[in-house]
């Protein structure tokens, strides 16, 4: 029963975020994207997912990317949990994006995030940083930081503005925001 009513309460979330995202539309990301002004083009990295997988980053050119990195912390299991609403709901269908999370632990505990938060695990790949190789090499302030590239692997947006900072910005507000860039990264129909 309670998952009945969590599912009818999906439109309305997606509705809210959409919104918050049309007064917020994302802005444009400058290379400077998350304090490194070398990030025009997403920096390459390799990493072991949570089922024991060597991911590249490249492996996922040819379709846009949200790329989240998380610590786990409250905020963290607010925006992924947001997320997973707009995963399952139906927002990202359009996108045919792969969701990357980059997250600041072990692989249990990177697999108890996913569950925690109910990222859908068929659209999300879970990468465990316990060394922060990764998350030190974006200058990936967390809570939650994200990067939307698109096909060609190119940053198109960050949430590293005054309205939806990491730790700063509401929950809708900074998923409002990534979906609204996920769906201007992702190719349009021809």
């Amino acid at each position: 029963m309670g998952w009945l009513r969590a599912r009818r309460c999906i439109p309305a979330i997606a509705a809210l975020v959409l919104a918050a995202s049309a007064v917020g539309a994302p802005k444009p990301t400058p290379p400077s994207a998350g304090g490194n002004p070398r990030l025009a083009t997403a920096l390459p990295f390799t990493l072991t997912d949570s089922l024991g997988q060597q991911r590249t980053l490249k492996s996922f050119r040819g379709k846009p990317v949200a790329l989240f990195f998380y610590c786990g912390c409250t905020w963290c299991h607010k925006c992924a949990r947001l997320w997973g609403q707009m995963q399952k709901g139906g927002a990202l269908d359009s996108t045919h994006s792969t969701t990357l999370v980059v997250f600041q632990g072990d692989a249990a505990m990177s697999k108890a995030f996913l569950s925690e938060t109910g990222l859908d695990p068929t659209r999300t790949v879970v990468l465990p940083d316990p060394s922060l190789d990764t998350t030190l090499k974006y200058h990936a302030e967390t809570c939650p930081r994200i990067f939307i590239l698109d096909p060609a692997g190119k940053i198109r947006y960050t949430n590293n503005h005054a309205d939806d900072a990491p730790r700063k910005g509401p929950e809708t507000l900074i998923i409002g925001n990534t979906v609204s860039a996920l769906q201007q990264a992702a190719p349009k129909p021809r």
